[in-house]
């Protein structure tokens, strides 16, 4: 466990900043802690790394990928170099990384402006990073993949109804026979972000400030990004996502076709889309939402309660999708 206060005074060793008086709890994601650190005259975010994130290939593949951005024009902060010019700092077997305090506001659900330049810096993004050097460095499984939603419903087998698991298992196995690892790998391939949701996003002026989050960036198909932009920036809510809170992070959702084409548009006036990537969106937004809410059961919710978290409001976007399914593409591929 990190007992920020005592970490802290060992700052001024690794950087050449004020002594800060300040520390507070930052809401970031739900594996690192985040804390704002405060001196006179600056404020910094301050990253304590998952282990899971903090192997030294981990390390060195995302900060060669944020030097990568920030000279492509891509508004990715760079942790702050340490007095030998390291990105990080390791204590008792912990990673630090010390980041810039970016000053702007939240996405704003109701904001088209918004809505755009998610979608333009998304694609930015991606065009930025072809020519990146270390594009295999980082080698990842398939995202969201059948084999490892059974796996998570297998565990919860014995505390959720049956009737329900079973509804899930064909969901899963249709997207298994629909979208085959071979499909899934024949899709373009770019280093996607992974974790395209508005708390990763900070915005001045309705215009994208801030990319945040780049723990699960690595080379797969381009529309499982997409599908993160019409499932987390272009739905619709009941409340804000605050991405410390996984319940908030997996609230239910209602897909909006109108802000799904918008969302789409805008990203094709950087970067096209292939047809075939179109026709496999909604499996990827299936796969996706599904994953979420089971890895999350699993990893992050206290038994007792699991039940509850996996049923509310999961098969919405699911039917949605099967309901207005031709809508929905037909919506996109002319847009």
């Amino acid at each position: 466990m990190v007992i920020i206060e005592e970490i802290i005074p060992k700052f001024n060793l690794y950087y050449a900043i004020e002594p800060i008086n300040k520390i507070r709890p930052f809401p970031g994601g739900t594996a690192n802690s985040f804390y704002i650190l405060e001196t006179l005259n600056n404020k910094y975010v301050l990253k304590i790394r998952n282990p899971r994130y903090s192997n030294e290939e981990q390390l060195f593949y995302e900060h060669r990928l944020k030097e990568h951005l920030q000279k492509k024009g891509i508004p990715v902060p760079l942790a702050i170099p340490t007095r030998n010019g390291e990105r990080w700092i390791a204590i008792d077997s912990r990673i630090y990384e010390l980041y810039p305090y970016i000053e702007g506001k939240n996405f704003d659900n109701n904001s088209i402006p918004q809505l755009k330049s998610s979608a333009y810096t998304l694609a930015k993004f991606h065009l930025a990073v072809e020519d990146f050097p270390y594009k295999d460095y980082r080698k990842l499984p398939r995202y969201d993949s059948p084999s490892s939603i059974k796996q998570g419903l297998n565990e919860l087998r014995d505390e959720i109804d049956k009737s329900f698991i079973d509804i899930l298992y064909k969901i899963v196995e249709r997207i298994e026979i629909y979208l085959p690892d071979e499909v899934y790998w024949s899709l373009p391939l770019f280093i996607i972000h992974g974790d395209y949701h508005p708390a990763n996003l900070k915005f001045q002026e309705d215009m994208v400030v801030g990319i945040f989050d780049l723990d699960w960036t690595s080379l797969q198909p381009r529309v499982r990004d997409l599908a993160d932009g019409i499932l987390y920036i272009a739905s619709r809510r009941k409340t804000l996502i605050d991405g410390s809170n996984i319940r908030s992070l997996t609230q239910k959702c209602y897909i909006d076709l109108e802000r799904s084409k918008i969302f789409i548009e805008a990203y094709r006036e950087v970067l096209n889309i292939k047809e075939s990537e179109i026709f496999a969106l909604p499996l990827f937004i299936e796969a996706r939402w599904i994953f979420s809410r089971v890895d999350a059961a699993v990893r992050k919710i206290p038994k007792g309660e699991r039940e509850e978290f996996i049923k509310d409001g999961l098969l919405e976007p699911v039917v949605w999708l099967e309901d207005y399914k031709d809508e929905f593409l037909k919506s996109l591929i002319n847009s």
